[in-house]
């Protein structure tokens, strides 16, 4: 059954993103081949729309600056035959005209897409629409077509690379798979009780997934012979990457913690052959916060996990590291790809890291990160990812 169509009916949209380009809304009919898509191109909003018989319109935003991590709100409407595009004020607002007895033509349960469409989905009846099937990265807050209930983003028919949990720090959404502005540094302000890493930063949404922490210039860097490391961890993976402190160049001097076999295990070499430790007071791929307490002096190491029982371990080497640089949760690609690392990166929850005592953030310089609370009613959605809705009544 084809929808009845309305001269009074709008669609609305919340979302912050740092894509420049991607599909923020998408509904159409392979069958007619009309179809209304909301979408990112080159920085601006574009709402596109085939109405058939030749009929087809594209809306776009005067600013191009909406990938920029705030949140903004899309409002489109028509009544009667104008199409309204608002982002935001009405600073923003254009309007375009349409036949007066233009009309989509979908059926009533045709799929709602949010974010993306699926790789299966047979794009060829759209295709000669400029429609930015791919490449969304961002959070979509609510999505409300036809003034009705909004879609409920928590609970898709179908969904990948669509994850809970979109959270904000400064008005901006965090975190994000690229660098923002100039990389900052390892703070010693920041209270790990009062930041969004008191839930965790979760790594494994894709191979790419790792922080980066940078230390201060101004203040000396950690000494690999005298050093503290702490931080909490939970997981359910057996294996995978926690910390790296290695001369990135070559990784032929470093520390290694990892999962391995769901024990802890501490890895360092210097000059020699390296000294492997694990940690076997308890098994930890138990989905369970572990608080983590590593200490260096000189050639002795402790290490210890919750209220269990620590480890002594001698004569371990003092390598000779980037001192100014560390890795967490896995390391960059190309490290990946020129060198061989015992193990993916981690698959799990991170949070509270500190070094020497200074909370570090997991989430300024990093890739592929999210928060690893479940935020209800939000989807933060990957490149390459979607989310499909069923059957709720829209017509434009």
């Amino acid at each position: 059954m084809s929808m009845t169509e309305r001269r009074d009916t709008s669609i609305s949209i919340d979302f912050s993103a740092y894509s420049p380009n991607g599909l923020l809304y998408f509904r159409g009919s392979q069958e007619t081949h009309e179809f209304v898509a909301i979408q990112l191109h080159n920085g601006g909003v574009e709402l596109i729309a085939n109405f058939g018989h030749d009929s087809k319109v594209v809306a776009s935003s005067a600013k191009t600056s909406y990938a920029d991590g705030r949140v903004h709100t899309i409002t489109t409407h028509r009544r009667n035959n104008t199409i309204h595009l608002q982002v935001d004020s009405e600073d923003d607002h254009v309007s375009i005209v349409v036949a007066n007895d233009s009309t989509l033509d979908i059926n009533y349960d045709v799929t709602h897409f949010v974010g993306g469409v699926p790789p299966d989905f047979d794009k060829a009846p759209f295709s000669d629409s400029d429609i930015q099937w791919n490449g969304f990265f961002g959070c979509i807050k609510s999505v409300k077509p036809n003034q009705v209930s909004d879609l409920k983003l928590d609970h898709p028919v179908r969904s990948q690379r669509k994850e809970p949990g979109c959270e904000f720090r400064s008005k901006r959404l965090m975190p994000t798979d690229r660098v923002i502005g100039f990389a900052k540094v390892c703070p010693s302000i920041q209270n790990a009780t009062a930041s969004p890493s008191v839930s965790g930063v979760r790594y494994g949404v894709s191979s790419s997934s790792h922080s980066r922490i940078n230390f201060r210039n101004d203040t000396p860097y950690p000494n690999p012979e005298n050093f503290k490391l702490t931080f909490s961890f939970r997981t359910v993976k057996k294996d995978g990457m926690l910390w790296v402190w290695a001369n990135y160049k070559y990784y032929t001097r470093y520390f290694y913690l990892n999962m391995k076999s769901g024990f802890l295990s501490l890895g360092v070499k210097g000059h020699k052959q390296p000294k492997v430790h694990r940690y076997n007071a308890k098994r930890l791929d138990d989905n369970e916060w572990h608080h983590v307490d590593l200490r260096k002096q000189g050639r002795d190491v402790q290490l210890q996990v919750d209220d269990l029982p620590p480890q002594l371990m001698k004569d371990m080497p003092n390598p000779k590291v980037m001192k100014r640089r560390m890795y967490v949760g896995g390391v960059i690609s190309r490290h990946k790809k020129n060198f061989t690392l015992p193990f993916d990166g981690f698959v799990g929850c991170i949070r509270n890291f500190e070094v020497d005592g200074q909370v570090c953030d997991l989430v300024d310089k990093s890739r592929d990160v999210i928060p690893c609370a479940d935020t209800q009613g939000t989807a933060y959605v990957h490149s390459g990812g979607f989310a499909s809705f069923g059957m709720y009544h829209f017509a434009f």
